[in-house]
């Protein structure tokens, strides 16, 4: 019975304090640790690159805790009330019966629809900015062809003005002349 209890610690045991897990991490390669030890080893290697694991050096994106962190038991439902996954004895026993609780399937699937109407969203917005971004530059092209037509318009005036200006003999400021350019005759 003694080998069979050494035998289960050991397995039960994180590589790198010795212990038995607290706060049980599953690493995409397979391995196990403490949270605390596998946190405290990515703090120590100081690199910018993925974390990796010490024993066989796989690197990782993230960590999976795939037990229940109070019981050690198979983690198989979410609570939505308060984002954190549960097993069936911590939701039959604890504080999360009048919560929002599914199982972890359900909870995957919920999370991908949310997740597939937010990114329609998204991209809907996006879709709807480039549109009104491209109506104000069209706006603003049509807009400056005005304003060049306007100052086209206004110089080319101004030029005829000018060139009417030198034709017409006389006063340019509209006197009551007579056609001879005397004086204006008086009553």
């Amino acid at each position: 019975r003694d080998f069979l209890s050494a035998l289960l610690e050991h397995e039960l045991s994180c590589p790198i304090c010795l212990q038995l897990y607290t706060d049980p991490v599953y690493l995409p390669c397979g391995h196990n640790y403490c949270l605390a030890c596998i946190n405290a080893t990515d703090a120590s290697s100081g690199e910018k690159s993925l974390p990796h694991c010490p024993e066989c050096r796989e690197e990782y994106k993230t960590l999976a805790i795939k037990t229940c962190l109070k019981c050690e038991v198979s983690l198989c439902y979410f609570c939505a009330s308060d984002m954190t996954f549960l097993c069936a004895s911590c939701f039959i026993k604890g504080t999360h019966q009048n919560h929002d609780v599914l199982t972890i399937e359900v909870a995957e699937e919920e999370m991908r629809r949310v997740l597939q109407s937010r990114s329609k969203e998204v991209a809907n917005r996006l879709q709807m900015t480039e549109t009104l971004l491209q109506r104000a530059a069209e706006d603003q092209g049509t807009s400056d062809a005005v304003g060049d037509k306007l100052m086209s318009t206004a110089v080319a005036l101004m030029d005829s003005m000018a060139g009417l200006r030198k034709i017409w003999p006389g006063d340019s400021r509209g006197t009551a002349e007579g056609a001879d350019g005397g004086q204006p005759e008086h009553c």
